[in-house]
């Protein structure tokens, strides 16, 4: 089945949380590709011209707004006594970072990926040769 790729981006804010608890506000953009259609990416913008990219899985994000969500590398939960907001852990071998934002940004911003590419038709989307054929090529 052939279909016009989309991509859609969103601005976000995220806090970056300090050892202190206190958070420093590091500009974000949530971007989702039909091409790739499990996954969100979220860039963040850390100095100038210096951007950090995480891959996370769009169901995995979903599950993390209202309940504890992931292990290893990435989990994400909600804020205990503040639903409003989602922390998200993530852990690479440069460093950790745990962040925080407001649930309903993720929320807003996941219903338009789930608008485009609904639950349950993402195989529809992918295409695995290319996504193959890509792989192969970066190494």
């Amino acid at each position: 089945m052939d279909r016009q790729h989309t991509t859609i981006t969103a601005p976000a804010i995220f806090g970056l949380l300090g050892k202190d608890g206190v958070a420093t506000p590091v500009p974000a953009q949530l971007r989702y590709r039909t091409q790739d259609p499990f996954a969100i990416t979220i860039s963040f913008a850390v100095g100038p011209g210096r951007v950090i990219e995480w891959m996370l899985d769009r169901d995995l994000l979903t599950s993390g707004i209202t309940a504890h969500a992931g292990q290893g590398d990435i989990r994400i939960m909600p804020a205990p006594n503040q639903p409003e907001l989602v922390f998200i852990g993530l852990n690479s071998p440069s460093g950790k970072a745990a962040l925080r934002t407001f649930a309903i940004d993720l929320t807003e911003f996941l219903h338009r990926t789930y608008d485009l590419v609904p639950e349950g038709t993402e195989e529809l989307w992918s295409d695995m040769d290319g996504l193959l054929a890509q792989l192969l090529a970066d190494r």
